[in-house]
């Protein structure tokens, strides 16, 4: 059974609290305010390492992305960099996707009209790419069955990112 308790709370360094420091004995503390005394710059220390193991965990993380996403343009880069003609834009799409972590890329070149000319995928959904339209928002999931079905399967949305060419014309 608990006769005495101390909390010391532990801020950060935004004045939010970070923890607490409790002191607890089963007997009546001898004298509280000595206790407080001794153990409030220890709980500011507390508090201190707290957020650096906070900073440095955080710090950990973003190092780790940075080398993720270093390695996954090396691999997209090194996978591109020797295929020419009609292989580079498999290979284009395909480490995309891995590189990204996303499921599907798809790449659509546009003729003169704006009207697709070449497809390119990491998957079986070429023919959503038959629906694109350079300038135009996507077409709505009811008229092209495979972003309905894309749709039902969980997936929220898709982006569409025009590419142009030397002449700043979309390609």
């Amino acid at each position: 059974e608990i006769h005495a308790y101390l909390g010391i709370p532990l801020y950060d360094s935004d004045r939010q609290i970070a923890g607490y420091l409790c002191l607890c004995d089963d007997r009546p503390f001898v004298d509280g305010t000595h206790l407080q005394a001794i153990a409030e710059p220890l709980a500011q220390r507390a508090a201190i390492e707290l957020q650096r193991l906070r900073v440095e965990e955080e710090l950990k993380a973003e190092v780790s992305e940075r080398q993720r996403a270093e390695k996954s343009l090396q691999d997209l880069v090194t996978g591109t960099a020797l295929v020419t003609g009609d292989r580079f834009f498999p290979a284009l799409v395909r480490y995309l996707a891995s590189a990204l972590e996303v499921r599907y890329v798809l790449l659509c070149e546009t003729g003169s009209e704006g009207e697709p000319d070449g497809f390119w995928s990491n998957s079986s959904w070429e023919s959503i790419l038959r629906h694109c339209r350079p300038n135009e928002p996507p077409p709505p999931p009811n008229a092209v069955p495979e972003v309905e079905r894309l749709l039902t399967n969980g997936v929220e949305g898709y982006l569409r990112i025009p590419l142009f060419g030397t002449s700043q014309q979309v390609g």
